[in-house]
């Protein structure tokens, strides 16, 4: 249901307590709320709410003295309002978004929360089981998840969670990230609610996808579908277990079907997608599998990405069946062109930025000398001479120079919070070990080296983004 105000409310005091209400009852920010509600009547102060949550919201909103009303929301409409993750993270090197990975523990909400269902489905009779039937293209959004439910399974590793789906009878496809460290102890729960264990068939670790065995589960498989059939706006559903709460299910809108992201093409699509989802079903308006839940990106708005199931088929040893449509296997072949094309390009970038030297800092050693320490990828060939400049409020200093003879294994990491980057970086050869050296700088018509702590120092011809600091001084340890 989508909750609508007649007319905004123009006291402070009672616009602020009906937001926070409203803020109980949904993922829709405070803030955004508060604004809301003070704007003039045109939308949805609440997109998308249960039944119930629309109820108690117009409840809330009459309390503050504001006329509301709640109403069906559009199938397939805007997709829901999503809490704000952050802010937007850019690189150094490549202006390639951080990535989180959906599975993660919930332990605790999972024991407060999670119920199995009240009425079972009948499990299935033993023998050949087919896929479950693909419901019409103009089934609603009910009818498609109660299609796609009994065909999900959520997954339990430890204290971490995830989702999956069958792919066939006793085979199910999820995340690689999903799995234990040692890939053992898997439980899957199934949407009829037994717990059975499972067992990695086949994975791919750069994929992020594995295929798990769950003998004994005679559960009617997804229908596959093709993902090279989406388009920019069309509508899906995901299933899965967000922050524990198994077999969840969200409505979403396809925002780039062929994203590049490491060489990858996945689906990127606009959703609330929380830790727990990773694995589960992206569905397409006709209860085909499209695509698995994979990431989030840090700090955004929502924004998602999932894994084509086409991958699914390079999976050594594993045969899936064809589906009906079959899948266009010259197009799917085209964007893989395409995304290692964009990829080789992307590679490109990155070699010649790292080939540019970083600084890790400069200092004031007790005697009043200034070094400066410089980080290389890669062992450097023999000694080099580094140029710097020295700034206070904007104003160059100075600029003074300095040679590193000896270079070490440096202590630093490379500042990124995205491990697939890491690993990207590995893959075309850029994740080499850093050294790093000092330089003592000749500080002639510098001020007095000792007056320059906290001034700002710039590696001139270095790395950008990874080239300037702030001078600080030598700590003795005691």
């Amino acid at each position: 249901m989508d909750v609508i105000v007649a007319a905004p409310i123009g006291d402070d005091r009672r616009r602020y307590r009906a937001a926070r209400e409203l803020a109980a009852l949904s993922n829709v920010p405070l803030a955004r709320l508060k604004d809301r509600l003070g704007q003039p009547a045109g939308g949805a102060v609440l997109p998308a709410v249960t039944r119930d949550a629309a109820r108690r919201a117009v409840a809330v909103l009459a309390a503050a003295g504001a006329a509301a009303r709640s109403e069906a929301t559009p199938l397939f409409g805007e997709a829901a309002e999503v809490p704000e993750l952050g802010r937007e993270i850019s690189r150094n090197r490549i202006p390639l978004p951080v990535f989180v990975l959906a599975a993660a523990a919930a332990a605790v909400i999972v024991a407060l929360l999670v119920r199995k269902p009240s009425a079972p489905p009948a499990t299935p009779a033993a023998g050949r089981v087919t896929p479950a039937p693909s419901p019409a293209p103009t089934a609603s959004a009910h009818d498609l998840a109660a299609a796609a439910l009994a065909s999900t399974v959520a997954l339990r590793c430890g204290d971490g969670g995830g989702a999956g789906f069958f792919v066939a009878p006793d085979l199910v496809a999820t995340n690689a990230h999903v799995l234990c460290h040692d890939r053992a102890s898997l439980q899957a729960t199934l949407h009829d609610g037994r717990r059975l264990p499972a067992s990695v068939a086949a994975s791919d670790d750069w994929l992020d996808v594995a295929l798990l065995r769950v003998p004994g589960a005679g559960i009617r498989p997804l229908p596959l579908g093709d993902a090279t059939r989406l388009e920019p706006g069309d509508a899906v559903l995901f299933i899965g277990s967000p922050l524990g709460m198994d077999f969840s299910v969200s409505r979403a809108i396809v925002s780039h079907p062929r994203r590049n992201v490491y060489g990858i093409a996945f689906v990127q699509f606009d959703a609330n997608v929380n830790p727990g989802n990773s694995g589960g079903p992206l569905l397409d308006t006709e209860g085909r599998a499209v695509g698995i839940v994979s990431m989030m990106l840090l700090d955004s708005r929502g924004l998602a990405f999932a894994l084509p199931v086409n991958y699914l088929r390079s999976l050594p040893g594993v045969s899936l069946p064809v589906g009906e449509p079959p899948p266009d296997f010259a197009a799917w072949r085209k964007i893989l062109a395409s995304v290692e094309q964009q990829d080789a390009a992307d590679a490109s970038v990155a070699r010649d930025s790292f080939r540019l030297p970083g600084l890790a800092g400069a200092a004031v050693d007790p005697d009043g000398r200034l070094f400066a320490f410089v980080v290389m990828v890669g062992r450097p060939a023999g000694s080099r001479s580094y140029t710097f400049a020295l700034r206070r409020g904007g104003q160059v200093l100075c600029r003074p120079s300095g040679v590193v003879d000896t270079w070490g294994t440096s202590s630093a990491t490379i500042p990124e919070r995205d491990p697939r980057y890491l690993r990207w970086l590995k893959r075309i050869g850029v994740g080499a070990d850093l050294y790093s050296g000092s330089a003592e700088l000749a500080t002639a018509g510098c001020p007095d080296p000792r007056t320059l702590v906290g001034v700002e120092i710039d590696l001139e011809g270095g790395q950008p983004g990874a080239s300037r600091s702030l001078v600080d001084t030598f700590r003795m340890e005691r």
